[in-house]
Formats: C-alpha cells, structure tokens, sequence
C-alpha cells in the first residue's frame, strides 16, 4: 500500500518545471495532477520511469504532453 504522506516529497518526473504533483487514487493509481499521465504501482512501489507510465487518452507520445509543449517553449533557443 502507498503511504498518501509520501506523495508530499514527489513530482511528476515527466513535468520539466517540476510543478506538477503526483495524486493517489483509490489507494492504487498515481498520476500526475497536471497531465494526468499513471504511474504503475507493483507492492506500493511507484514506477517513476517516464517511458512506462500509462499515458492518458488522446495522447500517443510523452512528447506530445501540455507539460512538454510548455517545458521546450520555455528554453532558450541554440
């Protein structure tokens, strides 16, 4: 089971700004609070790594993400 308090420390790992805070559903499911992207848990252990979360529907590639958009607008231009 995860510990809701814990979530308090995390952010989402796909968010460039690092704003966007990880929510617990149903004491299973974490996601995003911004681009609602999920999170695999397997015995309350969150999976953080980008390429294996559950994107949400309408959304084919994480680069395709508001976040991301937002994230790569806002870096300086080589």
């Amino acid at each position: 089971m995860i510990d809701p308090q814990s979530l308090e420390y995390l952010r989402c790992p796909i968010d460039p700004q690092r704003e966007a805070t990880l929510v617990l559903e149903e004491h299973i499911r974490v996601y995003c609070s911004n681009c609602r992207v999920q999170f695999k848990t397997r015995e309350g252990m969150i999976n953080l790594i980008p390429q294996e979360a559950i994107l949400p529907d309408g959304c084919e590639r994480l680069e395709r993400l508001p976040c991301q958009k937002r994230g790569s607008a806002s870096k300086p231009q080589a």
